[in-house]
């Protein structure tokens, strides 16, 4: 964790009175099972945690529903207004990123979540009638939605923790819908206590997008304990490894071919996942949902690489640095990333692994079987040790 300076508090959040004990829950909009981020956030607020996810968040009867939906048509219209100063404003990152032609892309799924944010925001009311002060840590933005429309008594806390660059993290996303999440982002932002980042990257971005002098802390995503190394000899033909969820966005179609077409094998950890139609995954191998073990025997055995390529439509795809890059510090693999991307520009400046460019993957996996792969394996073991000294910055 590198910490830097602190988001000023609002004049109303005074500290809590004496005796009064703080209402410690956190909000999260997906299942947590698997997820270190969260795991981490839970252990730090301790046994007394409530856990509300915002996906069960229906208000009951008529009426109740009727409010939800005026007020979510209000914070819609709230959100575009000033549309071509703040577009101008968002351009300059926005526009490389490419977002659709369709200005109303996304709006449904926006309104959807902004639905449960405000569902939620009820719940909590429910949830506090003596009016206690709470401290909140939400993860992703609707999460933190959901708590500043909700009451937050003096001496309440709001940590909100973006696990991605929030407003253009979908692959398909018009102007509308950006418009809007960047103006519930700015609103959240005016209540929170601390924010959390996942790199130095989205903490600058973040910083020029509303203002914000420094962000509050950046919170790497390097949960995992790193093991001993060692590098398998060059004989066997190397591995590519997957492990995670997402399935859509990641160019694993690049990978959907016979391996002695590839130059790799290819291995997945899918935790429990289908594949899209678009993919069969018949020539690859897939790994167990409690993947650990295998890994390990997997990297002793061959030579890998952590397939840590994605599309670069999304800015937050393109600023990521996701979980598989430090389980791959972890074991000691070097990395492949997509050109074009931040991760790329970490991989290629530390020397621990290679650059996807769309058609180099033969020439990759014949590196592999060179010395040059030690070396890749060496430069990770310094890194990531580096990287927990605070010695390296990303």
């Amino acid at each position: 964790m590198h910490a830097v300076n602190s988001l000023p508090c609002d004049s109303w959040r005074d500290a809590p009175r004496p005796g009064r004990r703080l209402l410690a829950t956190m909000l999260v909009d997906d299942d947590i099972e698997g997820d270190k981020r969260v795991q981490q956030a839970a252990t730090e607020l301790g046994q007394a945690l409530r856990v509300v996810d915002i996906r069960d968040s229906v208000a009951p009867g008529l009426w109740l529903r009727w409010r939800v939906l005026a007020q979510v048509t209000r914070l819609i219209l709230q959100g575009l207004r000033e549309p071509r100063r703040r577009r101008e404003l968002l351009a300059p990152d926005l526009d490389a990123a490419r977002l659709s032609r369709f200005p109303l892309s996304g709006l449904l799924a926006c309104m959807r979540w902004l639905t449960h944010a405000v569902g939620t925001a009820q719940k909590l009311r429910a949830m506090n009638p003596e009016g206690e002060p709470w401290h909140i840590h939400a993860h992703d933005l609707y999460c933190a939605v959901a708590a500043v429309l909700g009451p937050m008594p003096p001496g309440s806390r709001l940590v909100y923790d973006a696990h991605e660059l929030e407003i253009h993290r979908n692959r398909k996303v018009g102007w509308v819908r950006v418009l809007i999440e960047h103006a519930l982002e700015q609103r959240v932002l005016q209540h929170t206590d601390e924010l959390r980042v996942v790199n130095h990257r989205i903490a600058d971005t973040m910083g020029r997008w509303y203002r914000l002098p420094q962000v509050s802390s950046v919170h790497y995503n390097d949960h995992y304990p790193h093991h001993p190394v060692s590098v398998p000899p060059p004989g066997e033909r190397p591995t590519l490894v997957y492990i995670g969820k997402g399935v859509h966005g990641r160019l694993l179609e690049r990978l959907d071919r016979p391996a002695d077409l590839l130059g790799f094998d290819v291995s997945v950890y899918l935790l429990g996942s289908a594949l899209p139609s678009s993919i069969s995954g018949k020539y690859w191998q897939h790994g167990p949902l409690h993947y650990e073990a295998d890994l390990l025997a997997r990297v002793a055995s061959r030579r890998c690489l952590m397939w840590c390529c994605a599309e670069s439509l999304s800015l937050s795809y393109r600023l990521a640095t996701p979980n598989k890059f430090f389980q791959a510090l972890a074991v000691g693999m070097p990395v492949l990333a997509a050109q074009g991307t931040y991760l790329a520009d970490i991989v290629s400046e530390h020397g621990i692994g290679a650059v996807f460019e769309g058609g180099n993957l033969g020439d990759i996996a014949a590196r592999t079987r060179t010395a040059e792969f030690e070396g890749w394996v060496a430069r990770v073991v310094h890194f990531r040790e580096r990287l927990r000294r605070g010695e390296v910055r990303i």
